[in-house]
């Protein structure tokens, strides 16, 4: 991978990764299909006590033997609950650096894909992201039942990040004129 391609994927992971910023913190679209309760604090003392270790929960657990995870299912919901007893602070500076370095990986995939596919490479990153969307977000409604709005925003935001970097990595990729 020659150096003007590596400082495309550097603008590309750069780009969307004030992208996220734009759309996680800066709009509540995300946000819109999401409840709130009356009393967080009186929820968020309930949780801890109910679920004393960070790490994803099933009510009921899918670890139940088959005939009770039925028979529970039949007394009403159903949720998976992600608990986090030591949640970083928004803008945390660890989490940002984890991001940014998930962002520049994922750039340096897409690169290392479109490298091998000289036709369009705008069209066939936008391609890789809608498999990839598409089989991530709808796949959480169909198996694990998260709401549709939920899903469809991330999937925005998702599609959002393929385009950014088809587009950029198009144009640092793109053979020089002789």
């Amino acid at each position: 991978m020659n150096g003007r391609t590596l400082i495309g994927v550097v603008v590309a992971a750069f780009v969307a990764f004030m992208w996220g910023f734009v759309f996680w913190a800066a709009t509540p679209l995300p946000y819109n299909s999401w409840h709130k309760v009356d009393d967080e604090s009186a929820a968020q003392s309930l949780l801890a006590q109910t679920f004393p270790d960070s790490g994803i929960y099933g009510v009921p657990s899918p670890q139940n033997a088959p005939e009770d995870m039925v028979a529970k299912l039949d007394q009403g919901v159903w949720a998976m609950v992600n608990i986090d007893h030591t949640p970083a602070a928004p803008g945390d500076p660890a989490a940002m650096g984890l991001g940014f370095l998930h962002m520049l990986v994922t750039m340096l995939l897409l690169a290392v894909l479109l490298k091998h596919m000289h036709s369009n490479r705008l069209r066939n990153a936008l391609l890789a992201g809608l498999m990839a969307a598409v089989f991530s977000n709808f796949g959480d409604v169909v198996w694990w039942n998260y709401p549709i709005g939920w899903k469809t925003a991330i999937f925005v935001y998702d599609m959002g990040f393929w385009l950014i970097g088809g587009l950029i990595l198009n144009y640092f990729m793109r053979e020089s004129a002789s």
